[in-house]
């Protein structure tokens, strides 16, 4: 009866396995296609010159002794993209910040 028992719950959790196997597959499918939409979509930012890019950054610099917090401009607008990031570095290493 042991062995018995044993078996069945071999079996079930094997049946556990499967579903498993079978849900991880739909996710990444589900992955992929989001994945596909991210990729297709357009951000037009990223078609703008460096040039215009980095004055919107020095507009956007505090006046005098203002803190820069990073909930405000100009460091919010570095969550705007990877390239924002990149750009924002460059941006300070130029203004000699860093």
């Amino acid at each position: 009866m042991w062995a018995r028992s044993l078996r069945m719950r071999r079996a079930r959790i094997e049946d556990d396995m499967k579903c498993a196997l079978q849900r991880m597959e739909e996710l990444k499918e589900d992955h992929k296609s989001v994945q596909a939409q991210l990729d297709a979509l357009y951000y037009p930012v990223l078609s703008l010159p460096v040039e215009i890019i980095s004055e919107i950054f020095t507009h956007c610099l505090p006046v005098g002794n203002a803190t820069i917090s990073l909930s405000t401009a100009p460091l919010v607008l570095l969550g705007i993209c990877k390239y924002g990031i990149n750009l924002g570095v460059l941006f300070c290493f130029s203004l000699g910040t860093l």
